[in-house]
């Protein structure tokens, strides 16, 4: 590969008089990397990270495994990764929801700024806005009109208070200025069951999770929230597009490690993850899970992190958002 090839070059052309990190890097990954995904085993963040790791196996030479660590919405694996040893050999396998971790909780047991390093995003999500069937919208700006029309009428269901999808929900109601209320569930699978038995009449949920409830005729597909067209269902069009220009609401995966991490491995990490996600099929693999692939450096993952906590930080103090 070609990432290969070029690192290979710089290291020999600097042999002589070769640096300690240098040599440290040369050497890395020299045993198995653990990858701590801060989610339960199944689910679609497991299943890109498992796609991940695995295709950093090859290049690495080296066993990338996954450890799941659920709970705490998260925290429990964040900080497993925060507290580890920074040589490059614990990683989190981290999503958007640790943008959202500083403004939802008041006693924190971790600044993910301070104590986590950004290697490399991965994949981006959006969010499908959907309705059930019954009712009489076919675009975001008819949903818009009859939410203005029928004040407090309309309902919105999430995974629970402060998940991804309330805060979608919260922007949405926000930027298109309607009054929807917002009804919680535990977890996304009641949320789902509840929009498709018509106990609330939108929601705001993942690609992965809504396309095959769409297919079948059980929920209605406006548009995607992302600025973007979605791969997966390229004849959606954009909320955007649709009706509620201004609007973007979409989750990301990527690589993070401790703080301190040397700078070295974490640029071998993000080439060669950025190098995956070029690869033909780990876009079909990844694709099928509903997202996109990306890659990055470490400094623009850190300026996403930045962007993301200052924009969900707004939405969750502007909504008075409680977590549960």
């Amino acid at each position: 590969m070609r990432f290969i090839s070029s690192t290979t070059l710089v290291l020999l052309a600097g042999v002589a008089s070769v640096p300690v990190p240098m040599c440290w890097a040369a050497d890395y990954p020299s045993r198995t990397i653990r990858m701590i995904v801060p989610f339960a085993p199944g689910g679609s963040t497991d299943l890109v990270a498992r796609i991940t790791s695995s295709m950093l196996s090859e290049p690495f030479k080296q066993q990338v495994v996954v450890e799941n660590r659920p709970g705490g919405g998260t925290v429990i694996g964040m900080q497993a990764v925060a507290t580890a040893a920074p040589d490059g050999y614990t990683l989190l396998f981290g999503s958007s929801a640790l943008a959202n971790y500083p403004s939802l909780y008041k006693k924190l047991v971790l600044d993910v700024q301070r104590d986590l390093a950004p290697i490399s995003l991965v994949a981006f999500g959006p969010y499908l806005i959907a309705v059930h069937p019954s009712l009489p919208v076919r675009s975001v700006a008819e949903l818009i009109a009859l939410a203005k029309e029928k004040p407090g009428q309309l309902n919105i269901g999430s995974a629970g208070s402060g998940s991804a999808n309330h805060l979608a929900g919260e922007l949405f109601k926000s930027v298109a200025g309607v009054n929807i209320v917002h009804v919680q569930y535990k977890g996304g699978g009641p949320s789902l069951v509840a929009a498709m038995a018509g106990e609330t009449q939108l929601i705001i949920e993942p690609i992965i999770s809504a396309k095959g409830y769409v297919s079948a005729g059980k929920l209605r597909a406006l548009a995607v929230t992302s600025d973007q067209r979605s791969s997966a269902l390229p004849e959606l069009p954009t909320a955007a597009e649709n009706g509620l220009p201004g609007y973007e609401a979409s989750y990301w995966l990527g690589v993070l490690g401790p703080a301190g991490t040397p700078k070295d491995a974490i640029a071998k990490l993000s080439t060669t993850i950025a190098a995956i996600m070029r690869d033909a099929q780990v876009k079909t693999q990844l694709a099928a899970q509903g997202v996109e692939p990306i890659g990055s450096t470490p400094a623009e993952f850190a300026a996403r992190i930045a962007a993301d906590i200052q924009k969900w930080g707004k939405v969750i103090r502007d909504a008075g958002v409680q977590p549960e």
